[in-house]
């Protein structure tokens, strides 16, 4: 099992101030002023989408959410993620955030039957009656953990891989409470995928 970084982000729900969350304000307060690249996605019909990258991490601000993406998967990226959450929370304590949420992917090319085994349909031989091929599959599970949310997906692909997600969910009346909710618990929200993945599925990370 191995880290698919491309689901590694922190998310922050709410209504932002995308004209205010422009690159200058975004390099001189999130970034310290600190030299960051600059890419603006356009798709004609929509709000083009901003994305700023530094010390891997992207920032990337829409009116419905800001994402922070990792581009690497390790704890001190994830905790600089965090870190940055918590700032733009605290420096606009007024925005209205409904929810926060960490998420983890894992992927795995060949897994083990413990993983598999989960995807064992009784209606699988139905399908191949009547010549229907079935090309993926998936299973979401909501967990509860010591009074925490965690949905978790797993998802086999037509290539026979898995690919394994986290979300840890809270939500939030505040920008506030969603800083007070996130800070200091990313990498203790990684340990507990890491912990799900061994204890349920028998599985470690390399």
């Amino acid at each position: 099992m191995n880290y698919d970084v491309s689901q590694w982000s922190i998310v922050l729900l709410g209504s932002w101030n995308t004209a205010l969350l422009n690159p200058d304000w975004v390099i001189q307060h999130i970034f310290d002023g600190e030299q960051a690249e600059l890419d603006i996605h356009v798709v004609p019909g929509r709000r083009s989408v901003m994305r700023v990258r530094r010390d891997n991490i992207i920032f990337a601000p829409t009116e419905e959410r800001v994402t922070i993406h990792c581009s690497e998967a390790s704890e001190a990226v994830i905790q600089l993620a965090e870190l940055k959450a918590v700032e733009l929370l605290k420096k606009l304590p007024v925005t209205p955030v409904t929810a926060v949420g960490v998420n983890f992917g894992f992927e795995d090319a060949d897994p083990a039957g413990s993983l598999l085994q989960p995807f064992t349909f009784r209606d699988a031989p139905k399908f191949a009656e009547h010549d229907l091929e079935v090309r993926s599959a998936s299973i979401t599970r909501k967990i509860i953990a010591e009074g925490q949310e965690i949905n978790l997906m797993i998802e086999r692909k037509d290539d026979l891989g898995i690919s394994v997600r986290f979300n840890f969910h809270h939500a939030a009346r505040s920008a506030e409470e969603a800083a007070e909710l996130l800070e200091g618990n990313s990498v203790a929200y990684l340990a507990k995928s890491n912990q799900i993945l061994d204890q349920i599925y028998g599985v470690e990370v390399e």
